[in-house]
């Protein structure tokens, strides 16, 4: 059985470090601490274009989505 982790909100100091303890765990659990270290500082580029056409780049969209994961589970702990 999977235990629900809950996140106390943030208070500034009073709290702020076993909410960065708590969210560091999350965030790794989930894969998304990369973001954070700054591996994932630089998006690749949006689009892939060649000789003869323009398409999506695969690995913007996925960066995308790690990102955007990252970016709402810290927030939802504000």
């Amino acid at each position: 059985m999977t235990e629900k982790i809950t996140v106390p909100k943030l208070r500034g100091v009073e709290n702020y470090t076993s909410w960065s303890a708590d969210l560091r765990i999350i965030l790794k659990h989930h894969k998304r601490w990369t973001w954070i270290e700054g591996a994932n500082e630089n998006a690749p580029p949006t689009f892939i274009t060649d000789a003869s056409s323009t398409k999506p780049n695969p690995d913007y969209a996925t960066w995308e989505e790690g990102a955007d994961d990252a970016m709402f589970r810290i927030v939802m702990t504000f």
